[in-house]
């Protein structure tokens, strides 16, 4: 007697074995990509015999602001929620250590940050430091004037002044830096 039944496997799926942390895993084909006029006679348990998926770390990017101290240092609770960093989902990943910019100055800008020190461990929710990299991503760094060093009569922007300038303009009491430190008027010492 000659049996014919007919079942294909169609638009395969692979399931990944609840495997989402960081690392090298085996896929699996499930039966319910059985079709066919007797594929209910059939199951498919089948594992690929090499690890064929990866799974990589996520890259995250790094871009904080900091009050004007005199140094170049970025700890990294200024980055985050005081060094907490948001992840996949409801994940976050602590940030520790501390990172440089080149410039210690208000008026360089938005400056790349290198990142010295700075490394991400695991967190909340499930967010594991492994899973996640700082290798491949942008960080910047941007040093701000610090209301808190300046006196009530200078205008932020000259916190990059030299000593000398922010002097004279305290003296005359200039708020404006193109307009001259020595007028035909005496001085308001």
């Amino acid at each position: 007697d000659l049996l014919t039944a007919s079942a294909s496997i169609v638009n395969p799926s692979y399931n990944t074995s609840g495997n989402l942390n960081v690392g090298s895993y085996k896929q699996g084909i499930e039966s319910s990509n059985l079709k066919g006029a007797d594929a209910g006679n059939y199951s498919i348990s089948y594992t690929t015999v090499s690890s064929n998926y990866n799974v990589t770390a996520k890259v995250i990017n790094l871009d904080s602001t900091k009050p004007y101290d005199g140094n170049v240092n970025f700890k990294a609770t200024v980055f985050g929620n005081n060094g907490l960093i948001n992840g996949v989902g409801l994940e976050t990943i602590t940030l520790t250590g501390m990172g440089t910019v080149t410039s210690s100055m208000a008026s360089a800008g938005k400056q790349t940050l290198s990142l010295g020190t700075l490394t991400l461990i695991d967190g909340t929710n499930g967010g594991l430091g492994s899973n996640y990299t700082l290798i491949g991503g942008n960080h910047f760094g941007t040093i701000i004037n610090n209301l808190f060093l300046l006196p009530f009569d200078l205008p932020p922007k000259e916190i990059d002044d030299d000593a000398e300038t922010v002097m004279k303009r305290r003296k005359l009491k200039s708020t404006d830096p193109e307009k001259p430190l020595i007028t035909a008027e005496p001085a308001p010492f």
